[in-house]
């Protein structure tokens, strides 16, 4: 077997590789036929617990070669499994690195910033701090940026803030409204995150539909 797909691949993206199937002299055999036989596992090198089975999309080009190709979840360091008869191929498992794949932004979730992580309550005119966690299509941490998100609050006095690109995965927004009362950044179906606060402080509902970046980037 050879190919990109069994030295490197993106979580959630298509990895591909062409395998030869040989006989027992390994002599390549020529003909087709063994589609049904061709089986992939993949599992974390760092933890034995880690392991799912892979149903892989095979082309049987009818010359004993098979264009293959598979969708990794897992990340980091892993090993491929590739059998044919429930035998392994030469080089089985084969050692391949997964990155998270593209920024996923109905999988992004809203995470604590180190300045506001236990608060619960804020003060109007006081700045506050909310980060946003970018995640592939598998649930997987983006660990690069590029992407940007726009959070936009209805309520006592309406705003809209841009986020900061940190480059590494995360993006955050600092704002700081001056009007006390309630605050909802694009009220949708299920709330993921609420900041309960007295009269003199700032009331923040955050929802998500399950398809936008938790509900802010397409109100």
């Amino acid at each position: 077997a050879h190919g990109e797909g069994l030295a490197a691949a993106m979580a959630g993206e298509t990895a591909k590789f062409v395998l030869v199937t040989r006989d027992e002299f390994n002599n390549p055999k020529g003909a087709g036929g063994a589609s049904r036989a061709i089986k992939l596992s993949l599992s974390s090198s760092s933890s034995s617990s880690s392991s799912t089975s892979i149903t892989p999309t095979i082309q049987d080009n009818q010359d004993g070669t098979y264009y293959v190709e598979y969708i990794p979840t897992l990340l980091g360091s892993c090993q491929l499994s590739v059998l044919v008869s429930d035998g392994h191929v030469m080089g089985s498992p084969f050692p391949v690195s997964v990155r998270a794949g593209a920024c996923e932004p109905s999988m992004c979730e809203m995470v604590a910033s180190s300045s506001s992580s236990s608060a619960s309550e804020f003060v109007a005119g006081r700045p506050i701090d909310i980060n946003v966690q970018g995640k592939d299509r598998c649930g997987n941490p983006c660990s690069t940026g590029g992407m940007t998100f726009t959070l936009n609050a209805t309520g006592a006095s309406p705003f809209s803030a841009s986020s900061n690109d940190n480059r590494n995965g995360l993006y955050s927004f600092n704002i700081e409204p001056t009007v006390a009362g309630k605050y909802v950044v694009c009220k949708l179906s299920r709330m993921i995150l609420q900041y309960m606060i007295s009269s003199l402080y700032i009331l923040f509902f955050f929802f998500s539909d399950g398809h936008n970046i938790r509900g802010w980037n397409s109100c």
